[in-house]
């Protein structure tokens, strides 16, 4: 006669090394492992953070932004639309929650110039917690791809930082503000404010 199957709780994963939580991970989609692993025990959140930072996952990451590059403030239907994409480039060496996304691209390239100057007027002149950047991050609606032909997502990102001229230009972006923007996990304020998760 066969043995009955152990019973183990549903609730909560059981307690594996370090090692094999990693493996599986490693296994696991990026959005399920962020989304749906993470949340479930303090090492589960551990492990998932250090995956998302130590592999190229974070390095697959770009972050754009779309606006219009005809002249004055209101788009207008014949005027042509830019985006401006920034990509990874490392993480801040003082707040280890902060990466910098620079090399920028302008699409179309044509009009990088236009572009550039745009951008320059979106951040107020400059960059880097001057009065035009501050709440950027808040106020436009940012383009988060991951991988070349990956999900383009239009998100905001309120802690995004306008990077100073120092730092190469750019954008910081807190990486777990955008994996929880790209991966729609909601906490506190945006569940409250009426989105839903996805």
């Amino acid at each position: 006669m066969p043995l009955p199957a152990p019973v183990v709780a549903a609730s909560t994963p059981t307690h594996l090394p370090d090692e094999l939580w990693l493996h599986i991970l490693t296994h696991l989609p990026a959005k399920d492992v962020w989304a749906s692993a993470r949340p479930l025990t303090p090492q589960l959140t551990r492990l998932c953070e250090e995956l998302a930072t130590s592999t190229n996952t974070m390095r697959n990451f770009t972050v754009g932004i779309s606006f219009s590059l005809g002249a004055g403030a209101r788009h207008r239907w014949y005027d042509i639309r830019g985006t401006l994409t920034f990509s990874f480039q490392r993480f801040s060496e003082y707040n280890a929650r902060y990466v910098l996304f620079g090399a920028c691209l302008a699409h179309p390239s044509a009009c990088y110039g236009r572009a550039m100057e745009k951008w320059r007027g979106i951040c107020g002149g400059g960059g880097g917690g001057e009065d035009g950047a501050e709440g950027l991050g808040l106020r436009e609606e940012w383009r988060v791809q991951y991988g070349y032909e990956g999900d383009v997502k239009v998100v905001r990102l309120p802690k995004l930082i306008v990077a100073s001229e120092a730092d190469g230009g750019g954008v910081w972006c807190d990486w777990r503000e955008l994996f929880d923007a790209y991966y729609g996990v909601l906490r506190g304020d945006a569940a409250a404010e009426g989105g839903q998760g996805g």
